[in-house]
C-alpha cells in the first residue's frame, strides 16, 4: 500500500511539472513576439536621426492631429498674472518610417509601446509658458498602431502667462490663451490640426475649480507669416474665459465696505456736542485703508479697478465727513451774533424744513394775565404811557446766540447727511454692476 501511495505522489509530481513548464513556454512566446516586434521598430529607425522628420519625401507635409484635455486649474496668481493648469497633451501623428505589422505574425499584438525618445516626436509648445513646464512620470510612453499611426498623451503642468483685466473685480472675466505650435518647423513641414476635428478644450476628466467656473472654451487655428523666413506658420489656440466666484468676496470684502459706507453717513446723526464722533471717523478710515491695502496685495497693479475707486470715493467723503464734524464742534461754541442772512435761511427756514425746531402746537398753554403781569412787573413806561421791554442781560444774549449757532450745525449736518447719502448711492450704482449681476454668480 506505500508503494501504491509514494506511485501517486510521483505522478501528481509529474503532472504539476509539465502544466508549470507548458505556461512558462506561452508566457515565452508572448513575450519573445512583444520583444522582436519592438526590436524591428527600434532597429528601423537606425537608418535615420531621430531629429529628421518620419516622411518619405522632403516635400511631404506632417500632420500632427493635437488637443489638449484640461484635469485641472491648480492655481490663478493674480498678482504674477499666471495660470498654472494640469493638462493632457493629446498628439497623433503617422511615421512612414516605422514598418507596417501584421498582429498575426507578433502573436497578435495589435499595438506596441516604446519611450517618446527613442523616436521622432513633433516639437509642439505653449507659446505663453511662463516656466519649465513638468512632465508626468508616464509621460515618455508612445503607443504605435500596426498601420504607424503614434498616439502619444503626456499630462502636463504649465504656468500660463495670462494678461487680467481687474477693472470689474470681483465680478471680473478672465480670458486666458494656450497657443501651441511647432518651435521650428513651418506649416510646410509640419501642419497641425486639431483633434479629432474638436475645435475646443476636452473637459472629460475636468476637475472643477473652487474659485474659478469655466463659462466658456473654443479653439481658434492661426497662420502667420513670419519675418524671417518665406512659409507660413500655424499654431492652435485654445481660449478659456473664466468667471470668478464672488461669494467669499462678497463675504469678505463687499460687505464689511457696505456696512462701513453707511456706518460713515451716519456720523452726521451724532450730536455736534459729542466731540467723539470725530474718533469714529478716523476709525472708519482706518478700517477703509486696510480694505484697500487688502484688495491691492490681492490683485496686479491696476489703475482702473472699480472696487479701488470706490474705495477711494469713501475714503474722501470720510476726510470731509471729519473736516465738517470739526467745523460743527467749533460753531456751537460761538456765542457771537449770527448774521441775519445766515440766521434767515438756516434758522428760520431750513431748520423748519429739516424738523430742528420745537413744535408749536406741543407748547404749553399760557394764561394772558400772567404774561400780562410778568410784562408789566418787567418792563417799563415811556413818557407816552407805552411799555418798553427790559433790556436782555450779556448772559440772555450769549445763551440766545449760542441757540441759534448749534440750530445752524445740525442744519449742516442734515444738509451733508442727504449730499452723502445721496454720493454714495450714485457712487454704488455708478462703480459696480447692476444689482442683477450680485447675485449671477
Amino acid at each position: 500500500m506505500c508503494t501504491g501511495f509514494l506511485c501517486l505522489l510521483a505522478f501528481l509530481y509529474v503532472t504539476k511539472s509539465q502544466s508549470t513548464e507548458d505556461r512558462n513556454s506561452v508566457d515565452s512566446s508572448a513575450t519573445s513576439e512583444e520583444v522582436r516586434l519592438l526590436t524591428d521598430i527600434l532597429q528601423s529607425h537606425d537608418s535615420y536621426k531621430k531629429l529628421a522628420r518620419p516622411v518619405r519625401n522632403v516635400s511631404d507635409t506632417l500632420i500632427v492631429h493635437f488637443g489638449i484635455s484640461l484635469v485641472q486649474i491648480l492655481d490663478f496668481d493674480e498678482k504674477n498674472q499666471l495660470l498654472t493648469v494640469l493638462i493632457w497633451k493629446r498628439m497623433q501623428w503617422v511615421d512612414e518610417l516605422i514598418p507596417h505589422w501584421n498582429p498575426q505574425d507578433y502573436g497578435g499584438a495589435d499595438q506596441i509601446v516604446i519611450p517618446h525618445d527613442s523616436i521622432w516626436t513633433p516639437d509642439i509648445v505653449l507659446y505663453q509658458n511662463a516656466g519649465e513646464p513638468k512632465l508626468g512620470k508616464y509621460s515618455s510612453h508612445l503607443v504605435v498602431s500596426p498601420a504607424g499611426t503614434i498616439n502619444w498623451v503626456p499630462p502636463v503642468k504649465y504656468h500660463v502667462s495670462c494678461s487680467l483685466k481687474m477693472h470689474d473685480f470681483p465680478f471680473d472675466i478672465q480670458t486666458c490663451k494656450l497657443t501651441f505650435g511647432s518651435w521650428t518647423h513651418d506649416q510646410k513641414r509640419l501642419n497641425p490640426v486639431f483633434y479629432e476635428d474638436k475645435q475646443k478644450i476636452i473637459l472629460d476628466e475636468y476637475i472643477e475649480n473652487s474659485e474659478w467656473k469655466m463659462i466658456d472654451n473654443y479653439g481658434i487655428r492661426n497662420v502667420w507669416k513670419d519675418s524671417c523666413c518665406e512659409n507660413n506658420y500655424t499654431a492652435l489656440t485654445f481660449v478659456i474665459q473664466l468667471k470668478r466666484k464672488v461669494t467669499l468676496h462678497i463675504n469678505l470684502i463687499l460687505i464689511p465696505t457696505v456696512l462701513l459706507s453707511v456706518m460713515s453717513v451716519f456720523i452726521f446723526w451724532i450730536p455736534p456736542s459729542r466731540p467723539d464722533r470725530t474718533g469714529i471717523g478716523l476709525s472708519l478710515f482706518s478700517a477703509f485703508l486696510l480694505l484697500l491695502i487688502l484688495v491691492v496685495n490681492s490683485s496686479p497693479a491696476t489703475d482702473d479697478a472699480k472696487l479701488g475707486q470706490y474705495y477711494i470715493v469713501i475714503i474722501l467723503m470720510v476726510c470731509a465727513g471729519i473736516m465738517i464734524s470739526v467745523v460743527s464742534i467749533n460753531i456751537i461754541q460761538l456765542t457771537r451774533n449770527m448774521p441775519k442772512c445766515i440766521e434767515k435761511v438756516f434758522v428760520q427756514v431750513l431748520a423748519n424744513i429739516l424738523f430742528l425746531t420745537k413744535n408749536k402746537k406741543n407748547r404749553k398753554p399760557i394764561n394772558d394775565n400772567l404774561v400780562q403781569n410778568s410784562l408789566t412787573e418787567q418792563n417799563s413806561k415811556d413818557q407816552t404811557g407805552q411799555l418798553v421791554p427790559a433790556p436782555q442781560t450779556e448772559e440772555e444774549i450769549q445763551s440766545s446766540n449760542s441757540e441759534k449757532w448749534k440750530i445752524f450745525a445740525l442744519v449742516l449736518d442734515r444738509i451733508f447727511f442727504v449730499i452723502f447719502c445721496v454720493a454714495l448711492v450714485l457712487s454704488f450704482c455708478f462703480i459696480f454692476p447692476k444689482p442683477l449681476q450680485l447675485f449671477a454668480l
